[in-house]
C-alpha cells in the first residue's frame, strides 16, 4: 500500500477499486492500481473468486487422473480381499475424497498463502519500524496473487 508522497496521487479519494478494476489493473498497472486503494480495499470478492478459479483449475486437472485414482483403488481393494461390489464401493469413495479434496484445496489455498504472504510482510513491515496495517497488507497481497491464480489456469489447461 503506497501512501502519499510516494510519487503516486491517490486518484480516487480513497474509495474501494471495484472488483473488475482492481483485478485487471493488477495485471496492466498494478503501481497505479495499489496506489489507488483505501487502507480498507476490500478483499473477500477478490478471494472468492481466486478460490473458485483455483478450485476449477485444480478439479481440471484431477478430471485426467480420476479414473486412474478409481482404478488404483479398486485394484487395491481387490487385492486386500474384498468382494467385487465392494471394491467398487472404494473406488467410488476414493473418487469422491479425491473430488472433495482438490475442491477443498483449490478454495483454501488462495487465503493459506495470501495469510502467510501477509505475515511474511507484516513482519519485514514491523522490522523497518514502517506504519502499515495488518488488514491493508491483508488486501494488497490478496490482489497481488492474481498472477498466481492465473498461472494455476495455465497449469490445469
Amino acid at each position: 500500500m503506497l501512501r502519499e508522497g510516494d510519487g503516486v496521487e491517490r486518484l480516487n479519494g480513497g474509495a474501494p477499486v471495484p472488483l473488475g478494476h482492481a483485478l485487471a489493473g493488477i495485471l496492466t498497472n498494478p503501481r497505479d492500481t495499489f496506489a489507488r486503494f483505501p487502507d480498507r480495499q476490500p478483499w473477500l470478492a477478490a478471494m472468492l473468486v481466486f478460490g473458485l478459479v483455483t478450485a476449477a483449475a485444480q478439479l481440471w486437472m484431477f478430471a485426467e487422473t480420476l479414473p486412474d485414482i478409481t482404478q488404483g483403488a479398486k485394484d487395491a481393494s481387490e487385492a486386500a480381499g474384498l468382494t467385487p461390489g465392494q471394491a467398487a464401493l472404494a473406488a467410488q469413495v476414493a473418487r469422491g475424497v479425491t473430488l472433495v479434496l482438490a475442491t477443498l484445496g483449490g478454495l483454501l489455498a488462495p487465503a493459506v498463502q495470501v495469510l502467510v504472504t501477509t505475515v511474511a510482510a507484516w513482519l519485514v513491515v514491523r522490522l523497518a519500524r514502517v506504519h502499515l496495517s495488518f488488514s491493508s497488507l491483508f488486501s494488497v497481497a490478496t490482489y497481488a496473487y492474481l498472477p498466481l491464480v492465473l498461472l494455476a489456469v495455465l497449469m490445469a489447461v
